[in-house]
């Protein structure tokens, strides 16, 4: 069940499947090298610094792999660079980035 494509809600009302995201994977030790990481104070390239908190409630930020709910606050980061926090997101469900319209997965949930 895991392994299969789940259906998604495109930016322009079509369905389409979800292939598996790869665009922010990141290294195990979580540095991708070059000269970003050379630089006191900069992320690593595809590396996202997880926001501060949408609500002054109880809770943190964890990567989407790790959440363990099915919609809640969501992190996106766009490999254009935009990044954006929205409080409707969900695990298996991609947003569109309105800087480029490239659909991607919350890196972290709430």
């Amino acid at each position: 069940d895991a392994q299969r494509p789940v259906c998604i809600h495109s930016s322009v009302g079509r369905l389409r499947k979800a292939a598996p995201d790869r665009s922010m994977e990141r290294c195990p030790s979580g540095d991708r090298g070059g000269a970003d990481a050379e630089r006191p104070g900069h992320m690593p390239r595809g590396v996202v610094r997880a926001p501060r908190p949408p609500v002054e409630d109880a809770g943190r930020w964890v990567l989407r792999e790790e959440f363990e709910g099915c919609k809640s606050f969501g992190h996106f980061a766009c490999p254009c660079g935009r990044q954006w926090t929205t409080k409707h997101a969900f695990k298996m469900y991609r947003q569109a980035c309105q800087n480029c319209e490239t659909e991607v997965l919350a890196t972290y949930m709430w």
